[in-house]
């Protein structure tokens, strides 16, 4: 059976999803501090009520070659997903594995979730993050 076919059958929750309005500018996000004058964001989101579907059954079905995604199954080794040195330490070289599993890449690097050093950060190439002068400096130690 076709894909979209089965989409249909599949179980699924309702829920409201935040979209960008659109606009005749492009909409702008500071993840620091903005220019002076300029706002932190623009644009503006509604909620939208889609349908969010239990993909599971698929996963034999789905590859990145095909669609662009994957899912699959994993259970985790982490005890406590709001200890950055425990996330690191065991969550990145999981999901390291995985994504080397499935792509068959020789070298995977888990990146994005930077810590400050000040706020407990490792002083390691995984929590790096490059800026400009100006940008490192109002970032500050925000995570």
């Amino acid at each position: 059976m076709p894909l979209d076919e089965q989409l249909e059958s599949l179980s699924f929750v309702e829920a409201p999803l935040n979209f960008l309005v659109p606009m005749a500018e492009k909409p702008v996000n500071y993840v620091y501090e903005p220019p002076p004058g300029a706002p932190q964001r623009t644009g503006k989101y509604a909620p939208v009520t889609v349908r969010v579907r239990d993909a599971r059954p698929l996963i034999p079905e789905l590859s990145l070659d095909t669609y662009g995604f994957a899912l699959g199954r994993h259970e985790s080794r982490v005890a406590n997903f709001y200890d950055p040195a425990e996330v690191e330490r065991v969550y990145y070289r999981e999901m390291e594995a995985v994504v080397q599993a499935q792509t068959g890449a020789r070298r995977v690097l888990c990146f994005d979730h930077i810590v400050p050093f000040s706020r407990g950060g490792s002083n390691t190439i995984r929590n790096l993050q490059l800026l400009c002068e100006s940008c490192n400096s109002s970032k500050g130690n925000r995570i």
